[in-house]
């Protein structure tokens, strides 16, 4: 099979991807082989191509990478019981061997598709939605009519926890470096957007909660906001700090 692979690593990202021919993986027990039929490219992604240590630890060049994709079940392993051949699924690859035709991912990692998704919507799913999800309803537990600022809402986390934000009935403030990235966080549910390289994001949240201030705050930068963040959040709110 096809696959792209890492033959070297490079501070600026210059070194190309190669495509390579690799042996198809075999599933093993729990396992699904899946036929990838998009991939999400992340943070991480871009980390390992860099070799930055805690990323590549382990690693031999060269190798595969990859942390999420969508596609079809090839063909289960051994044990394998909520899956079948030809199921759509999206999955988080925590063997980052996502950019190929035919990836193993463990049965627990993988959820089926909606026949109503295309499999590029299923790519986003595995890191940033569950991250998002992670953090604002396991973590947060917010309900609906909290107030919720989302810190740097144009990214993939972030765009992901104002959809379900949204969802989950609450109202969202989130802050931005552009105009543009507004205009975006906006047209995916956000109500209010903050340009925190010209406003206090924390001022602005207590305009857009009458003086109480934010009930969660899902925090991606936690270096550079949180003393400010101290200010934005109402009594008894929670803060999650995720990355």
């Amino acid at each position: 099979m096809k696959a792209m692979r890492i033959h070297a690593y490079s501070d600026t990202l210059q070194e190309p991807l190669r495509f390579d021919d690799v042996p198809e993986p075999k599933p093993g027990p729990g396992d699904l082989l899946v036929r990838v039929k998009a991939i999400g490219v992340n943070p991480i992604d871009l980390s390992i191509r860099r070799g930055l240590p805690n990323y590549v630890a382990g690693l031999k060049l060269p190798h595969l990478v990859g942390s999420e994709c969508s596609g079809e079940v090839a063909a289960c392993g051994e044990g394998v019981k909520n899956f079948a051949p030809g199921d759509r699924v999206f999955a988080y690859c925590p063997k980052r061997e996502a950019y190929a035709e035919y990836t193993l991912i463990e049965a627990r990692a993988a959820a089926r598709m909606p026949q109503s998704m295309t499999f590029s919507q299923g790519a986003t799913l595995a890191v940033a939605f569950q991250t998002a999800w992670h953090a604002l309803v396991i973590q947060a537990k917010a309900g609906p009519g909290e107030a919720v600022l989302v810190q740097g809402g144009a990214g993939g986390v972030g765009i992901a926890t104002i959809q379900l934000a949204r969802a989950l009935g609450c109202q969202v403030i989130t802050t931005v470096s552009s105009e543009e990235k507004a205009a975006f966080c906006r047209s995916h549910g956000a109500q209010a957007a903050v340009n925190y390289r010209q406003e206090d994001f924390s001022a602005r949240c207590k305009e857009f909660t009458g003086g109480r201030g934010v009930d969660v705050i899902v925090e991606l930068a936690a270096c550079d906001n949180f003393d400010k963040d101290l200010d934005a959040i109402a009594t008894r709110g929670r803060i999650v700090l995720v990355g």
